[in-house]
């Protein structure tokens, strides 16, 4: 498990809610921000379903949190309890050139069910999202 902590001289247990509150947030880094400084595992399981923080923001398609989160470690290919990674979400919720973003930080296409979840799209794009997979 990879972990960026920062020492603040803080520690306290770190919420799911307190996560998922913080993502959902217009500038929500700042509060993830005090999370980090306070050990938070940044890979943090949210949900059976939702393998992190990331997953989140990449399903609420919001590319400045889920880019900020892997600028700050988080790791795309944590898995959650039914073996979904936050590239899945990135495959069903993004466009091609943030779906390359995430691989460069070192996704595995190989291990997300990548065709499954472009099947998924509802986005215009979704032929090129496929056609990306299937290359």
């Amino acid at each position: 498990m990879r972990a960026w902590n920062v020492y603040c001289g803080m520690e306290f247990p770190i919420d799911k809610t307190a996560v998922r509150i913080a993502v959902e947030l217009q500038d929500g880094m700042k509060m993830l921000e005090l999370f980090l400084c306070s050990a938070w595992d940044v890979d943090m399981q949210l949900e059976p379903e939702v393998p992190s923080a990331l997953a989140l923001a990449l399903r609420r398609q919001d590319y400045q949190c889920a880019n900020w989160l892997l600028d700050h470690g988080a790791y795309p290919n944590t898995k959650c309890t039914y073996d979904i990674t936050p590239l899945s979400f990135a495959i069903q919720y993004s466009t091609v050139p943030f779906i390359q973003r995430v691989l460069d930080m070192g996704a595995d296409i190989l291990h997300c069910q990548a065709v499954h979840y472009a099947v998924y799209l509802t986005l215009p794009d979704y032929i090129d999202v496929l056609n990306f997979v299937l290359s």
